[in-house]
């Protein structure tokens, strides 16, 4: 699902929003469905901004960190001081620790996109 957020996010929006209606009432379901499309909108904006966001985190130890952006990995940096007395297999776990905590920011970012857009967060099955 990130994936393809993420490259949804990427696209400009291809559509404006809908032009108000004179002839139909307030609070019907036009106006949920402009709010709706608004909010969704809003959302892409938002994606995408975080989406170009560099993020980074590290693992639990604070050993190894990793810099994701645009859905991809762009930096490791291992702890200089801690790296020299390191095992492999110590080094390993860190990494694998660390590279899981990057996917999991990348993974997140479409629920952190959702916050900005209540009416979406609530009518989406599973995000509230």
């Amino acid at each position: 699902m990130a994936a393809r957020a993420t490259a949804w996010a990427t696209r400009p929006p291809a559509v404006a929003d809908p032009p108000p209606r004179a002839d139909r009432p307030s609070g019907g379901p036009a106006d949920v469905v402009a709010e709706a499309w608004r909010d969704l909108r809003k959302f892409q904006v938002r994606l995408a901004q975080l989406h170009d966001t560099a993020v980074t985190v590290a693992d639990p130890a604070d050993r190894v960190s990793v810099t994701v952006r645009g859905g991809r990995l762009v930096a490791v940096t291992p702890d200089p001081s801690w790296t020299e007395g390191a095992g492999d297999v110590d080094l390993a776990d860190r990494l694998g620790e660390a590279l899981r905590a990057g996917l999991a920011a990348v993974d997140g970012l479409p629920g952190r996109a959702l916050d900005a857009s209540p009416l979406l967060r609530g009518r989406l099955p599973g995000s509230s």
